[in-house]
C-alpha cells in the first residue's frame, strides 16, 4: 500500500491560482541488509550467498552497460546507456567531447508496472491544516 499526501503547488498554467496535488508519502530507504535479509528469507540461500549475488548482479550490470549493452533482468527492468551531446555543424567536430552527459536509463518490466498499477493507495494521516 502506498500512502499519500496533499501537497499545494503553484501550476504552471495558472500561477495565479495554486492547485491541490497527491503527494507520496516515501518510507524509509531500505538498506542492502535489509533487502538481502528479505531475499534470504524468500530463497534457498544464506544471507551471505544473497550479498554476493546481488554485488555480482550489480558488477554484471555495470559491466555490460559500460560496454554499450542494454541489460534486462527479469522482473526488475531494464538498464540502458544513455549520452546526450551537443549538436555539431560540422561531422568533423563531433567528438567524445561533445558529449555533455551519460547516464543509465531505467525501465520496469511489464510484471512490475502491472503490479504497481494494482497497487493501492492510501491517504496518509498527517496534519494538512497548513495548506
Amino acid at each position: 500500500m502506498i500512502r499519500y499526501t496533499i501537497e499545494k503547488r503553484i501550476n504552471l498554467t495558472d500561477k495565479q491560482h495554486p492547485k491541490f496535488y497527491p503527494k507520496i508519502v516515501r518510507a524509509t530507504t531500505m538498506t542492502f541488509e535489509q533487502v538481502a535479509e528479505l531475499l534470504q528469507k524468500r530463497t534457498t540461500m544464506t544471507q551471505s550467498e544473497v550479498k554476493a549475488f546481488l554485488l555480482a548482479l550489480g558488477d554484471a550490470v555495470q559491466h555490460y552497460v559500460t560496454n554499450s549493452c542494454v541489460v534486462e533482468v527479469e522482473g526488475l527492468g531494464i538498464f540502458t546507456p544513455t549520452i546526450h551531446a551537443k549538436a555539431v555543424d560540422d561531422l568533423g567536430d563531433l567528438t567524445a567531447k561533445t558529449i555533455l552527459s551519460k547516464s543509465v536509463n531505467y525501465r520496469p518490466t511489464s510484471k512490475m508496472n502491472k503490479r504497481f498499477q494494482e497497487t493501492k493507495f492510501t491517504k496518509a494521516n498527517l496534519d494538512v491544516s497548513h495548506l
